[in-house]
């Protein structure tokens, strides 16, 4: 996942994994998170994402509690909040509900890289980090391919605002 413009968080590219697809010379994004109102500035409360044929939203739930979000693509809804009740730093722990179930997204800190990672009481499902030293600008996604998108997407869109909306 990438910026799509330099020093502005208000869009992101997510592009496909080039790993499997030596092959391929360019690559083309197969989505984008972006925010909905680009004109208003600092208004950050409302995404719109697409994700290859779905499409969706990333919002805030309430006006006077900016770190809960709900998320919908296509007929999936997600609940975004900090795993701690009135948990001031909301970049570290992250409760993630989608389909009757919860998933942990940590924040490891690690020499300049910030390490986000997804997971339950039974395994891990995906680890997403800042590809190069104190640059947040691009970020690497691995992921088990048994990790449902909507729980990637959601994971995308924590780790890009909270690692540009707090102290590096």
């Amino acid at each position: 996942m990438s910026q799509s413009y330099n020093n502005s968080i208000s869009e992101w590219e997510i592009y496909p994994d080039t790993l499997k697809n030596p092959e391929d010379d360019y690559l083309t994004a197969i989505g984008t998170i972006q925010v909905r109102w680009p004109f208003e500035k600092d208004n950050y409360s409302e995404w719109q994402i697409r994700f290859g044929d779905k499409t969706g939203s990333i919002r805030q739930r309430w006006n006077n509690k900016s770190n809960e979000w709900e998320m919908r693509l296509g007929e999936s809804y997600l609940y975004l909040s900090p795993k701690w009740p009135n948990q001031m730093d909301a970049s570290d722990d992250w409760l993630i509900q989608f389909k009757d179930k919860n998933y942990s997204l940590e924040l490891s800190r690690e020499n300049g890289f910030k390490i986000y990672t997804l997971s339950d009481l039974e395994s891990t499902y995906a680890e997403i980090y800042n590809e190069f030293f104190m640059e947040f600008t691009d970020f690497i996604c691995e992921v088990n391919q048994s990790t449902p998108e909507e729980l990637v997407l959601s994971m995308l869109f924590l780790s890009m605002y909270y690692t540009h909306l707090t102290p590096r």
